[in-house]
């Protein structure tokens, strides 16, 4: 009767659709809660995990079948970067499975062995796992002349940055990748060598562009390093920061490099803080030497094209961190990806499409139990072999 009534799992279709629907946008408690006032009823916390992973695992079926945007323009940009989210290991997921024991009965127990290591600047407790997030746009002039995106569709995967740009090859090329379609596509992302490897491989027609955001926080650092004391006097810092971004947007990177040079020769090899000045200074040389193709900005402007990634840089804060970087939350790797999936269907503006391809699913089924947690560290059966 459950089938032939379409009840996957004894719930009907748009009840489970709608407890998906909350949970791609908070977490699953408040989801509960907000049952709860709404339908005076909720879903068992299992059962919503199920519905979850039913959903998550038709997310990427029918994204890559989804009709692509209509009214494209002649520019195509493409832009790829990632962002963290905390995943948990054994051990903690061992501790959170022990049974809650009421405050009375508890039993303080004496500390053993040396104390806890207190991790070093910089070190995070969320063992963040990166998820590869892809925009695909296209660009168009508005009455002022500035380039803004249209038809914008957003891909992430927590597998890897192969897998993304093999994804974003694909729906570029069914979006008009490889024709007459596009006069032109541009490529934008930060330094990461990772990505700029893999724009080689999948699209190495486009025009790059280096972040211009990346290059400027570049440029503050040599400046705090050249202009001592700019904590207490911040006009002079401003104002060679200023200078430098001038002369690199109209297309002048080798007077900026020849000043870095410069600074770099007058700096000491010794005395307070010369090391980290030199430093600063040697890696910010030789990274614009080597992304020196990548700063055209003049030229990039000129053709109407973007030289900022803030289009991937607030998708990344949308389509993972708002979600799936909460407070006190730890992922396994199966379900961070279902969710990842059913956000890029919900900030795609295709939910309702979704809603009717999974009523298409004769077959449609919920587990009987949800997926088990697969933590971040655990070993895959190839390892364990080995």
């Amino acid at each position: 009767m459950s089938r032939a009534l379409r009840l996957p799992g004894g719930f009907t279709l748009p009840l489970v659709t709608l407890v998906v629907k909350f949970c791609a946008m908070m977490a699953f408690a408040p989801t509960r809660q907000v049952l709860r006032d709404l339908l005076a009823w909720a879903p068992a916390s299992r059962s919503v995990l199920r519905m979850i992973d039913m959903a998550g695992a038709e997310a990427r079926d029918f994204l890559d079948q989804a009709e692509v945007p209509e009214g494209d323009t002649e520019t195509l940009l493409i832009l790829a970067d990632g962002k963290g989210a905390p995943g948990i290991k054994r051990a903690e997921y061992a501790k959170r499975r022990q049974p809650h024991r009421k405050a009375e009965n508890r039993i303080r127990q004496p500390k053993s062995g040396s104390p806890k290591k207190r991790r070093g600047p910089g070190k995070k407790s969320k063992n963040a796992k990166m998820a590869a997030v892809g925009v695909l746009c296209t660009l168009k002039m508005d009455k002022n002349g500035h380039s803004r995106p249209v038809n914008k569709r957003m891909y992430a995967t927590f597998k890897s940055y192969r897998a993304l740009f093999e994804w974003l090859k694909v729906e570029a090329v069914r979006r008009g990748y490889g024709t007459r379609k596009f006069q032109k596509i541009e490529f934008v992302a930060d330094g990461a060598d990772t990505l700029w490897t893999l724009q080689q491989e999948y699209f190495p027609e486009a025009e790059v562009c280096l972040d211009w955001i990346h290059a400027v926080e570049k440029l503050w650092a040599c400046g705090k390093a050249i202009n001592r004391g700019s904590r207490t006097k911040r006009g002079p810092l401003e104002a060679w920061v200023h200078a430098q971004k001038k002369l690199l947007r109209h297309g002048n990177l080798n007077e900026v490099l020849t000043t870095l040079r410069a600074a770099l020769d007058g700096t000491p090899m010794t005395g307070p803080g010369n090391k980290y000045r030199r430093e600063v200074l040697e890696n910010t040389i030789n990274h614009f030497t080597k992304n020196q193709s990548r700063m055209r900005y003049h030229e990039l402007r000129q053709q109407g094209l973007v030289i900022g990634s803030g289009l991937i840089e607030g998708t990344v804060r949308h389509l993972v961190g708002m979600r799936l970087d909460g407070p006190g939350m730890r992922w396994g790797k199966a379900r961070a990806e279902a969710v990842l999936q059913l956000r890029c269907v919900l900030l795609n503006g295709l939910w309702t499409e979704f809603e009717s391809f999974l009523a298409s699913r004769n077959s449609l089924r919920l587990a009987p139990q949800p997926v088990p947690t697969v933590t971040h560290d655990a070993k895959s059966r190839l390892e364990m072999a080995a």
